[in-house]
């Protein structure tokens, strides 16, 4: 994933204030983070994953016979 430390922190700190993730700090090692789902988070996620889904569906339809894997290569090569 190409995004600096701080774009995900401060992602992160927006889905934790939502309740949709929590962080744990490992008992170990102090310096590991461990992100989970939270319970909201998993119903949430439950429920946007078919509109994911049904959004790829499309695209793939909307693409027809030109190879989808390089498509998103090349998209992904474009966004790095």
């Amino acid at each position: 994933m190409a995004t600096d430390r701080t774009t995900i922190t401060a992602n992160l700190k927006t889905l934790v204030r939502r309740g949709l993730v929590r962080i744990q700090g490992d008992a170990q090692d102090r310096r590991i983070r461990r992100v989970m789902l939270s319970d909201e988070g998993h119903t949430l996620l439950g429920e946007a994953y078919p509109l994911w889904q049904r959004a790829q569906d499309a695209l793939g339809q909307q693409l027809g016979k030109i190879d989808q894997d390089a498509f998103r290569a090349a998209v992904n090569a474009l966004s790095a």
